[in-house]
């Protein structure tokens, strides 16, 4: 399976649509995106998961670094997502790593976003 993402800027965020499987043969394209968002002058990295229909250990792990990354740049970072990925967020207790939520408004709504 493929791995589609999407980066547009909107104000002070950077928004990355997410489409596909994240696991071991496809997160490095993920990570590679959210590298790119680095010298864009964002407070905020949000990407939107609704779109991914599995994530393995793997993807989970760029997840974390993103949102550690983001913290040590001083920049929120948060994630959308719904269904069983939201759950899976909350049972392995990433909710508290990063921020969550079941839409994109809401997501930029609420700023910053854990940083």
């Amino acid at each position: 399976m493929d791995l589609d993402v999407t980066t547009r800027f909107q104000g002070d965020d950077a928004v990355l649509a997410v489409d596909g499987e994240i696991d071991l043969t496809t997160c490095k394209h993920l990570r590679e995106k959210l590298d790119a968002t680095d010298a864009a002058p964002v407070k905020n990295v949000v990407i939107d998961l609704t779109g991914v229909g599995f994530i393995d250990s793997t993807g989970l792990s760029v997840l974390v670094g993103a949102a550690k990354h983001a913290h040590e740049g001083g920049r929120g970072f948060g994630v959308v997502a719904d269904g069983h990925l939201r759950e899976l967020l909350r049972i392995t207790g990433l909710d508290t790593v990063m921020e969550v939520h079941r839409r994109l408004d809401q997501a930029l709504a609420e700023k910053p976003l854990g940083a």
